[in-house]
């Protein structure tokens, strides 16, 4: 309504190039707490998905299966020690928010503005590894 036909087609554009599953080298990201443990054939087809876009994107808080998190994490980071998932969606009071047993870390707060900095050469610690802009 208030931005533009033009505007909003080039941000949709955006926002469809933007991957809905991301591997790290100690951590996992999507959008939301995934809803399930889905399998690599269903992260490759996402596009084609809607489900599994949906189960990405918008989980409510204590919606998603027990042990989705904990699932993805062995399938994709099995040699990894104490490895993370992050994600967002839903807002947090502070920097984080952490569920599943404390291997999701939930950081969306628009207020604080709070990036993640993901060190390579030791595992993610959230008390010590949230900047804020």
């Amino acid at each position: 309504m208030f931005y533009g036909e033009e505007f909003l087609q080039t941000y949709a554009l955006f926002e469809k190039s933007l991957p809905l599953f991301a591997v790290g080298g100690t951590f996992l990201a999507s959008h939301a707490e995934p809803f399930e443990a889905y399998t690599e054939e269903d992260l490759i087809e996402t596009r084609h998905r809607g489900d599994v876009v949906l189960g990405l994107t918008w989980t409510d808080n204590g919606a998603a299966e027990n042990g989705s998190v904990h699932a993805l994490l062995q399938h994709f980071l099995p040699k990894v020690q104490n490895p993370v998932y992050f994600g967002g969606h839903r807002p947090v009071t502070g920097h984080y928010h952490l569920r599943a047993e404390g291997k999701y870390i939930q950081i969306h707060n628009p207020d604080a503005q709070s990036v993640a900095l993901v060190p390579c050469d030791r595992n993610f610690d959230p008390e010590t590894d949230f900047i804020t802009i």
